[in-house]
């Protein structure tokens, strides 16, 4: 079974493959691999540098290599900031939402409360009128309820005047 190539081997062997080549060329090798985002220690790096690929390209297209790293940044670089214009129209559209939902419910509240306290003045009004309504009624029972005991009380004498009556009658 192979053993895995630690960072530490990797870079020990990227150190021996570089090893007869000159500072220039080296020093090419890790720009470019910088340029390119190679981790100078993966092991794509060490095959292209094992099978001289690398060091074609970097002899033959160092030139296009870098203008087209070049040309991708500038190209990076216009969508970021047409991203960036973007994002800004989305967050100032963003903003103006939230204002005016803002204002809706500032709006929306405002009805609520004076309908509140509209419903707040009708439930009193009510109370306020069942109250009177019942003292009203409370007093009619009462005179009702008067009446009828001084009827009771009436006809009570009356019925003890005839009793006496009546007694007197057989006495």
């Amino acid at each position: 079974m192979p053993q895995p190539i630690t960072r530490a081997k990797a870079k020990q062997a990227t150190d021996v493959l570089l090893a007869e080549k000159d500072s220039n060329f080296r020093a090419a090798v890790f720009q470019l691999c910088h340029q390119l985002d190679w981790a100078d220690d993966a092991p794509s790096f060490l095959l292209a540098i094992a099978t001289n690929q690398l060091e074609a390209l970097v002899r033959q297209y160092t030139e296009r290599i870098t203008e087209a790293m070049r040309r991708a940044a500038s190209e990076l670089e216009a969508d970021w900031q047409k991203l960036q214009a973007k994002l800004n129209l989305t967050a100032l559209k963003s903003t103006q939402t939230a204002t005016q939902i803002t204002a809706r419910l500032t709006d929306a509240q405002l009805l609520i409360d004076k309908e509140l306290s509209r419903t707040q003045q009708l439930l009193e009004d009510e109370r306020s009128a069942m109250l009177q309504t019942m003292a009203d009624e409370r007093a009619e029972v009462q005179r009702l309820l008067t009446e009828e005991r001084a009827e009771i009380a009436q006809q009570a004498q009356a019925l003890a005047e005839h009793q006496m009556e009546v007694i007197a009658a057989h006495t």
